[in-house]
């Protein structure tokens, strides 16, 4: 059971710090933090949702 909350700590982690650091980026820009989906600064491509997960990078 401890394992299983390690895990769902972990996750809920790794979530809540992903939505930080687009809140991070685009607030100062007064970007919306809904639209539009992320990109790429540099060429303005659309990154795919398991990008945007650095663990899975």
């Amino acid at each position: 059971m401890e394992t299983l909350r390690l895990i769902l700590v972990a996750v809920v982690g790794l979530v809540w710090g992903s939505f930080l650091n687009v809140v991070i980026y685009r607030l100062p820009r007064d970007l919306s933090l809904v639209r539009p989906p992320s990109s790429c600064p540099r060429c303005g491509r659309r990154i795919k949702w398991y990008d945007n997960t650095g663990m899975l990078s």
